[in-house]
Order: C-alpha cells, then structure tokens, then sequence
C-alpha cells in the first residue's frame, strides 16, 4: 500500500515492475551457443571450480573431444525489474523510471512509464528500501517473489550458498569447491552452539546444511526424552533432500550423513564420558563399544562411494547424476549413538547400459574399470587390458571423459578402500568386478543371420568368449538362450530361431537384467553389513535423495515415473506446510488469513488412477496380446484427454502426449513404453544364469527371478508378472507413508545457472525453480504462521520450570491442566514480547533512533509470537527460539546444583561405606579408633611424610624412653624390652622396632572423649 513507501532521496521510491510494460527489442539475450572452444575459451579466464561436492563441476585445464558438443542455450530475462515511482499528487497516476543497471544492454526503448495507481500490488511491488541479504527470507520487510530472488542473488555474490525460508532452507550449487564450509571446525561450532541454549540473541549462526541435520537430530532426542515420560512413539524424523537435476542433492545427502555421524559419536562418547567421570570408571571399560561405534558410522559413508560408481553417470546436467532414488534411514538409540542404517533404492535406470543420449556416459564403474588404477593381473583376469571405452558398444555414446574433472582411476581406488570398509570379501569383489566386465565384452556380441532362417553368434569374437568365460557359461548355451527360443504345444518343446533383431533385444534384455540384479545385491550386501537392531528407546532419521524433475528432448517411460514420483514428493510438501498446517490454525480456533497454495491433485489422478490412469493402462496393455505402443497412445487420449492437465499429439509415426506437471509441461513419447514396463526376461536367458559355474551368478538369477514375480521363484506356474511401473507405483506410495510418519525437515536445492559455473546467477532460472518447489508459499505460511505446535500438557511439563512460582506443581485433571496452561503462557509471552522490546531498542541505538526503527518497534510490539488454541499452543518460530534459550539457561544452572549435589551425596556415600569397612576391620581386631589414630600418628605419619620428619610428641616420647633404659646397648634393649615398664610413658618399643601402646600406663588418658 502507498503509506508503506519510504522516500529515498529525490528518486522516489524504490519498486519492483514487471518488464513487459518497457517496450523493448528482445525479451531474451542468448548467453551462449556453445562449442568446446568457445567453452574452453570462457572457462580458461577463470579458476579451476568445483562444485562444493565435488560432484557438478567443470575443469578448464581438461581438454575436451573434439566430438563433444554442448547444446546452446539462452538465458530469459527475468520478468521483474528494478525501478524507482514517483506519485502523482493531482491524479491516480505513478510515474515509474527504470533503473539504470536493468538496462544496460540497450534493449529497453523508453525507460519512463505513467501507469495507473491500480498497478501496485500487482504489477508493481515495493522493493526494500535499503538492499539487504538476511539469513532468513521471513525477515524482509517487503516479500514477494523478486524480493526473495534478489535476496538470493546478493548472498550468492557474497559466497552464501545457505539461505533460511523459515523451516525450509534453500541451498544454492556454488559450482566450485567451498571446503572450508564444511570442515570440522565448522561442524564443531554448529554442535556446540546447540548444545548451549542459552547463548545471546545475537551469537546465532549463518544458515548451513549442518545446521537441518543436527536440528533434527535434537528434535529426535527431545521426542526420546518426551517419550521415555508420556509414552509417544513419533519421534521419527526425516530430510528430504529435492531439486532438479544438477542443483547438488547427492552431495548435500552426503554432508547431512557425514554430520549425523559425527555427531552420533560426539554424543556418544559425551555420554560414555560423562558414566566413567560420576562412576570413576576408567575410559578402557568402554573401548570396544566406541570402536564399533566407529566403524560403524565410517561403513555408513562408505557406502556412498559403492553407490556412486554403480549408481551414477554423466547426463548432459550434470557429471554425476543418480540414476536412482535412495531412502537412507539412520537409527539412533536414546543416547544418541547410531545403531545402523538401511538404504532402500528407487528406480535404476537400467536402461542406460544399453543406451546413453549424446553428450550422456554409462555408469562411472564401467570407465573404472578400464581406467590406469586397476592392477595389471586384475585387467588380465578381467580381458580389459589396453582396452579402450571406445572399444565397447555400450559406452559407445561417443563421451568418455567427465567434465569436472574427476578422473575414473581415483574413483577407482575409492571404491576399492570403499568395499573393503564396508566388509566385502576378496572373492566377493572378484565376482563382482567379473561380472560387470563380462557385461561389457557381451554387449560386444555379434549376431550373424543363417541362410535360412534365424542367426547364431560369431565364434570369431574374443568379447563373447571373455564374457562367456567370465560368466562362467559355455559358449553354445549363450548362443542357444539368444539365437532361439522354446513353446510348450500339445506337452511338447517345440524350438524355433530367432531373427537378429530379436536375438539383439534378448541380449540387451540380458545385460539390463544382469547389472539390475548386481545393483540390487550390492544395495542389499550393504545393508547387511550396517543395519541396525531393534531398540525399545530407539528412532530413525531418513534422509532422502530422489532424482529431480526432469524434462529433455525426448523424454519416455522413465522420466514419466520420475516425474511422477516428484508429484507425490510436492503433495507431500504442499500438505505438511501449507495445507495441514492452516486445517490445524483453523481446528485451534486462532485467527488466520487462508493462503493459496499450488495443488496438483489432478496430476495424480491421471497418472495413478486405479481404472483410468495412465499406470494403470499401461499395465492392462502390457497383459493384452498383440498390444502396441500406438494401441497404448490411442488408449490413453480416448480415456484421459478429457482431464485439463493432459494434451496428446501425434506427430509422424510417434505418438507423444503431454502432463502440466508442477513444474511445467513435458511432452513424452509412448515408444519403448510398453516394453520398458513389462521387464520381460526371456525363459531361456533366466535359464543361461542358472547353468553358469558360478555362484555368485547363481544369486543374480535369483533375484532377476524374484524381481520380475510377486511370489515363490519356484512357483512359477501361479506367480503373477509384476510391471515396473506397478512396482515402483508401490514403492513411491510405502516412501509416502514412511515420510508422513516422521517429522520432515526440507532442503531445497537451487540450480542458479545452466552453464554449471559459479560466477553466473540466472535470476528467471531461480525463480522458476523456488516457483515449482511451492517455496513462497511455504514462507508466506512461516512468515505469519506457528511453527511449533506443543499439546497443553507437553508445553506445560516443558516450560513450567521458567516460572518460579508454577514449577513443581502437579496437576491431572484435564481442566487444571488448560487453566496452568494459559497462566504459563501468559507469563512467557510477557517475557518474549521483554525481550524482543530490549533487542529491538539496542537495533534502534545503533541506528541513531531512526524513524523507520521506530516504525519496525511498533509492529515488534503488535506481533502475535504465541497462540493459545482449544488443544494446542502454538508458537512462532523465534519464540520458541527465545523460550529454549531461556530453558537452557535454568537446565544450566539446575544442572550445576544437582551436579554439586550428587557429587556431595557421592563422596559422602564413599565414606560411609569406607568409614563402616573399617570400623568392622578394627571390630574384627578389638582395637578403638582412638588408639588405631594414635598408632597412626606415631608410626604411619611419620613414613607418609618422610622418615626424617617425625613428630615432636614422637621425638618426646623416644627421648623420655631413653632416659628410663638407662643407657643399655640396643641389644639389651630389644631382647629385654617386655619388662621394660614405663609407668608414666604411654608407648613401649617392641623388638620389631615398633611401638605399641603400654598396658600398664596409669596416667591420664589421652584417649578422645
């Protein structure tokens, strides 16, 4: 509104206003169409960069193939511009100048526009005053999404890849290595300052991937404690990690893994340290438990290594792309160690072994193993000695080389260390390195037709026979599984050849089979090696990294179900953060302003509809005879083109449709669906495997077979096919309600520029991603809304110990509870609302008292931080910051009372006990304690402190012993000294050289009253 303009000088007020109203020559300027010299050119002016994961990266100095082309792209102009209005006093009119630094490359024909004070709000916004680059997005006085874009660009200059949306934090790709952001000494600083509540207002840290991970992993602790007292169970948690491809998830999944670990075995050992300091147990007791503690946490990341190499490839986003989801689940016990940790995969596309795009390589394991690190008598073993990529038909794509300069053969030796962490057995990495070799030679097999009919495979092949040799197989069962094929007629075999584009599909079938099975066993070897067990005061943080929305030329049934999967993932957000989240403020009875939110129910529906989605009728064609992927296209527009969110379109003889998904429109082509989805393996090449000599090849057989049938491998006759689309459908809908029964916490992964370099911020780019991502929405609900929802009893058993005059009192009767409830909260917000006045005061001195301060006291003052619903509190998110501040300072110096206190009641338990041992001793001896004393001053003192320095009243005593002797030799003395009787001298000396009380002293007593 007009009086929240602030007067800037003589300019005006400064604006955001969309582009379009400036006439001009383009709405676009193309960056670049780039050819490797053009790009060696550009990239040669700057340092070497990578990404601060070492995953999406270039590397100038790495020349290129001269074969290798990248596609040209341009970069939109964003659609908002910077401004400044003046207000037109005599009518309803603004005057808008654009600013200088939006035109500068001459496009805009007039850069002064008069438009209509209606404008504003729509298509002109108010900019902020003063240019600012907050931590947190809830914090800007004006917010809207040029704003936000903005923000974002200022910190990306300064080096802030990290930026909070209020739960949400958005990670931007930095393209470069940023390693000093993620050292220990950073993650050290993040632990402590959680671990010290009480800090001041003003020692908070930037925004960082630490700070998500170890955020939920105190929510996690917190709800063990709470559960320990009231019973509850949910205090699962979770980080869904999400983001197009390129925007940097894996590697973000790799710090949150990396800190949850450390700080399982910071809080482990702090609790095994803080056991042996109150019960005096030395460190060695406990040893052998941190040592599995540790090992545990290093297979953990260890895994990553494995995953990537069998898991990830270059596309033409990004040099290390997952080609398949994971749901990582790390259990902690309630002390905060970590137990193990499952990993469950999604979708491997395993069609990438058997083709890759231009511009796009296979599976890094392949370029491994043909890379310089593997040992000579390993490459003899294998065959792949002095080959080449290029000597293979399937890495053939014409690409070899990453772009960011990792090199195949340090990954190599990676994996190798990786394995032997994990716990794979020598044989088992020979097994498993033959077979990935062998997939490579018979992808080189080649197929002769027969003067008849049918084909037979060249015997003048060396790959087919290293990878019959390898596989451990005869070299005619190979030719029979693919060059014919058997039906049972009449109770009879009848054997009939194959055509060499059959015996071609039977073998890319073969190979896309094989390395599946081998990517499940891995996942399932490591698995085995770091699960956990069961624990009664147990609970799991899962960390989510999923492929992201993909949209390329041509896209087909896998990016369908990866398009399909972020649908659900985007439901899921939308429902936590806005959708429940309002239902629940309007449950409460609290005062709320309804905000809309993006909802992409109708997507779901035409693509999982149990009748009539586009899933499910592709899973009936798959079942009729003679159906084709025209017969599944003609389907799908008689029975879907009805929904808004679907358009079909047959060009040539492809028939393509097209899904407004979240994200923006894809067009896929139906050629290849229905195969892809029937993963179909040929009887006769499952048999191949099953004769091999191998064990290790007999497991893979297995599991082809049991991941192609719901049932009992050897029930063959009953089980029932599955499709991959019906399996993954499930898989997606089990990963839905797993994350639903955890507390999620969401990172955002922002790509900024399509070059994939770190000087470059894309600012339309950026919005359209924060746009899909349902961003804005979420911090407009955390801007206004109540983060933290605490039930009357659980706010009160929490919080009663910051007031005095509450703490201790025990109520049960639900009534009671409501009423000490609202007292509570009353007094704490009198407290918040305190201490919010004092920091904004001093913010108010350090800018002399400016009016705009006063301005932002005031709406400080009027700002609702805490709500008090029907069965709920319900809190903002800085005033639960304020309230756990205040919480730890009186746990602090609670703690320092009962610590006191139990060591008193410590020690003086050790005393008695001591005390009542040896008052039995002296029991068992008939002696009193006096005398024992007496004894001890005379005898033992005098040997703690030192032979010389005896006491005087020892010294007394033997100068008046030797005046009664007389002068006798020592001799005498000794031999003689029973009759010695000294009546006025307490002590006698015996023959051993020591004292001993004299019986017959008659004089006073010394003895204690």
């Amino acid at each position: 509104m007009i009086h929240d303009i602030h007067e800037s000088g003589n300019k005006g007020t400064r604006v955001w206003v969309k582009r379009y109203l400036f006439p001009s020559e383009s709405t676009r300027r193309v960056v670049r169409a780039a050819s490797n010299d053009e790009l060696d050119r550009r990239l040669s002016k700057k340092s070497i960069v990578r990404s601060h994961s070492g995953d999406e990266v270039f590397s100038p100095t790495r020349k290129r193939s001269n074969n290798i082309r990248l596609a040209s792209y341009g970069v939109e102009e964003y659609e908002w511009a910077l401004g400044w209005m003046n207000e037109q006093e005599t009518d309803e009119t603004i005057s808008i100048r654009l600013d200088d630094s939006e035109n500068k490359n001459g496009l805009i024909k007039v850069t002064t526009i008069t438009l209509s004070r209606e404008r504003i709000g729509t298509e002109v916004l108010i900019a902020n005053p003063t240019p600012s680059a907050p931590n947190d997005l809830v914090t800007l006085d004006h917010f809207h999404e040029p704003t936000v874009v903005e923000c974002l660009r200022r910190r990306f200059a300064q080096g802030h890849i990290y930026t909070n949306t209020g739960p949400v934090l958005i990670a931007l790709n930095p393209f470069q290595n940023m390693t000093d952001l993620y050292g220990e000494d950073v993650m050290r600083r993040y632990w402590n300052h959680a671990e010290q509540p009480a800090l001041d207002h003003d020692d908070l840290l930037p925004p960082h991937v630490y700070a998500i991970a170890d955020n939920s992993f105190r929510n996690m602790m917190r709800g063990l404690e709470m559960s320990v007292s009231s019973s509850k169970k949910n205090t699962n948690q979770s980080i869904l990690v999400s983001g197009e491809s390129g925007a940097g998830k894996t590697v973000t999944t790799k710090y949150i893994m990396k800190y949850l670990a450390a700080l399982s075995q910071r809080a482990h050992q702090s609790a095994a340290g803080r056991t042996r300091a109150y019960l005096n147990v030395p460190s060695s007791h406990s040893s052998s438990d941190l040592n599995s503690s540790f090992s545990i946490e290093a297979q953990v990341l260890q895994s990553n290594p494995i995953l990537e190499s069998f898991g990830n490839a270059r596309t033409v986003r990004n040099d290390n792309s997952s080609r398949f989801g994971k749901f990582i689940q790390m259990q902690f016990c309630e002390t905060g160690r970590l137990l193990g940790t499952a990993i469950e995969t999604y979708l491997l596309e395993k069609v990438r072994v058997v083709h890759q795009s231009e511009g796009e390589r296979n599976y890094h394991i392949f370029y491994e193993l043909l890379s310089a690190s593997v040992p000579e008598e390993e490459s003899v073993r294998l065959q792949t000695r002095n080959r080449m990529p290029s000597d293979f038909k399937l890495l053939s794509s014409g690409t070899y080389v990453r772009r960011d300069g990792v090199k195949d053969s340090d990954t190599y030796q990676e994996l190798q260390k990786a394995m032997k962490m994990i716990g794979f057995s020598s044989e088992e990495v020979s097994d498993i390195m033959a077979v990935t070799a062998a997939i490579m030679h018979a992808s080189n097999t080649i197929f002769d037709p027969k003067v008849d009919e049918g084909c037979c495979v060249a015997r003048d092949n060396a790959h087919v026979t290293a990878a019959c040799q390898l596989l451990g197989i005869p070299i005619d069962d190979f030719e029979e599984a693919l060059c014919f094929f058997s039906r049972i007629a009449g109770g009879q075999v009848y054997r009939s050849p194959q055509t060499v584009e059959r015996a071609k599909k039977g073998l890319d079938a073969l190979l896309k089979a094989t390395y599946g099975a081998l990517f499940e066993f891995l996942v399932k070897r490591i698995n085995n090696s770091i699960c956990g067990h069961e624990n009664g005061h147990s609970s799991v943080i899962g960390v989510l990294d999923i492929f992201g929305f993909e949209s390329f030329t041509t896209n087909s049934f896998e990016q369908l179900c990866i398009n399909y999967c972020n649908e659900v993932l985007q439901q899921q957000f939308n429902t936590f953060m806005l959708k429940n989240e309002q239902a629940e403020y309007i449950s409460e009875g609290i005062d709320w302003d309804f905000i809309k939110f993006p909802e992409n129910q109708d997507v779901l529906d035409l693509i999982e509809h149990k009748t009539d989605g586009i899933m499910s009728i592709l899973d009936d064609m798959c079942k009729a005879p003679g159906a084709s992927d025209k017969a599944f296209a003609s389907e799908i527009i008689k029975r879907c083109d009805k929904q808004s969110c679907f358009t079909a379109n047959f060009k040539d003889t492809s028939p393509m449709f097209s899904i407004k998904h979240f994200a923006g429109s894809v067009e896929y082509t139906t050629d290849g669906f229905l195969e892809k989805n029937r993963n179909e393996l040929p009887k006769e090449t499952s048999e191949l495997l099953r004769s091999s000599s191998s064990k290790f090849v007999h497991k893979l057989a297995d599991i082809i077979v049991d991941s192609s049938s719901n049932g009992n491998a050897e029930a063959s006759k009953t089980r029932t096919v599955k499709t991959v689309g019906g399996f993954f459908r499930q898989q997606v809908k089990d990963l839905r309600q797993k994350i639903d029964a955890t507390y999620p916490h969401y990172v955002r992964c922002i790509k900024p520029n399509a070059a994939l370099v770190h000087s470059e911020y894309d600012s339309a780019m950026v919005a359209q991603q924060l746009r899909c991502g349902g961003i804005l929405q979420a911090v407009s609900v955390t801007r206004d809304g109540f983060t933290l929802h605490y039930s009357h009893e659980d706010f009160l058993q929490r919080y009663q110990v910051l007031v005095t005059e509450t703490a201790g009192k025990v109520t049960v009767s639900k009534q009671a509870i409501e009423i000490e409830c609202k007292k509570l909260v009353d007094t704490l917000l009198a407290r918040i609302e305190e201490e919010e006045q004092y920091h904004s005061n001093k913010e108010s001195a350090d800018d002399l008292a400016t009016e705009e301060s006063a301005v932002d006291t005031t709406e400080i003052s009027e700002e609702v931080l805490i709500q008090f619903g029907k069965t709920k509190v319900l809190l903002k998110h800085h005033a639960f910051l304020s309230l756990e501040r205040q919480l730890g300072a009186v746990q602090n110096r609670n703690a320092t009372i009962l610590n006191t206190a139990f060591r008193r009641h410590f020690c003086q338990t050790a005393y008695r006990c001591v005390r009542a041992a040896f008052r039995a001793e002296l029991a068992s001896r008939g002696t009193t304690f006096d005398e024992w004393f007496e004894h001890r001053e005379i005898y033992y003192r005098p040997r703690e402190k030192g032979s010389l320095r005896i006491p005087n009243l020892v010294s007394h005593r033997m100068k008046m012993f030797n005046a009664a002797a007389g002068g006798k030799k020592k001799k005498e003395v000794a031999d003689d000294s029973k009759r010695i009787e000294l009546k006025n001298q307490v002590w006698i000396l015996q023959d051993d050289g020591l004292f001993k009380r004299n019986p017959d002293y008659v004089g006073e007593s010394i003895e204690a009253e």
